[in-house]
């Protein structure tokens, strides 16, 4: 058999592939472009190849369903979004060297889960993130140099939980009323969250045992009285589904 013969073998069993795990393959430098071509893979994971510096200029897996790019610490970049990935549920970037996110992110419209947990340069996200209109769950947790959130323009009912912990916000904005499907809130270890919007009501549920609330003389300054957490009515209530909030600011 001919290498050609071979190779045109072992490409036709690659375009049949629908699980393709690299986990922590840690010689990776890059991904070859044919690997977008793999138009079956529903699952692909590449954590912890610490060495990947490219994945791919461009992506449009169709059937793709979940993407882990955890652990990547030299990726910078991640890969313009070309027409709609319809299947694309979950998407994890934790602990990559990402700082933005392409514009062409919003094409993600079946995007359930997006993981950005300790993403040490991301600094600030943009608005298009408000975009995807299937996200439930977006984790922020532990990035460090993040210190805001883009206003949110219009009402976003998907987003059920948003984790904020251990970022550096320094308050949220006040159009995050929009958020109205919000269920978990999750603030722990903000030291520099000083001013919550003044408009913030949450409806505590009487079953409810899961508020933590931790107050320091620098968010009581920037908050006012306590009191402001209280049982709202429905009719006045921005988060109407709201069950869980989450603080911790350290010792007071």
């Amino acid at each position: 058999m001919t290498k050609r013969k071979i190779y045109l073998s072992i490409l036709h069993a690659f375009l049949n592939l629908r699980r393709l795990i690299l986990e922590g393959c840690t010689s990776l430098s890059k991904v070859h472009p044919s690997i977008g071509a793999l138009n079956k893979v529903v699952f692909l994971k590449l954590a912890g190849c610490k060495n990947l510096k490219s994945f791919l200029r461009s992506i449009c897996m169709e059937s793709l369903e979940i993407l882990t790019l955890s652990r990547c610490s030299k990726l910078k970049k991640f890969p313009e979004v070309q027409g709609c990935m319809k299947h694309l549920s979950e998407l994890s970037l934790e602990g990559t060297g990402i700082k933005g996110l392409p514009l062409s992110i919003e094409y993600l419209t079946r995007l359930v889960l997006l993981n950005l947990r300790n993403r040490q340069n991301l600094e600030s996200l943009s608005s298009c993130i408000y975009k995807l209109r299937s996200l439930e769950i977006l984790i922020l947790s532990d990035c460090l140099k993040l210190r805001e959130l883009p206003e949110v323009l219009e009402n976003m009912w998907s987003l059920l939980e948003l984790f904020l912990d251990g970022t550096a916000i320094k308050e949220l904005p006040s159009s995050i009323q929009h958020l109205s499907g919000l269920v978990l809130l999750n603030l722990r270890e903000c030291k520099s969250l000083a001013i919550l919007p003044q408009h913030l009501y949450i409806e505590i549920p009487s079953n409810s045992y899961s508020i933590w609330f931790l107050k320091t003389r620098q968010f009581a300054r920037g908050f006012g009285e306590p009191t402001r957490f209280r049982e709202a009515q429905s009719s006045r209530n921005c988060y109407k589904r709201a069950a869980t909030l989450y603080f911790s600011f350290g010792k007071p």
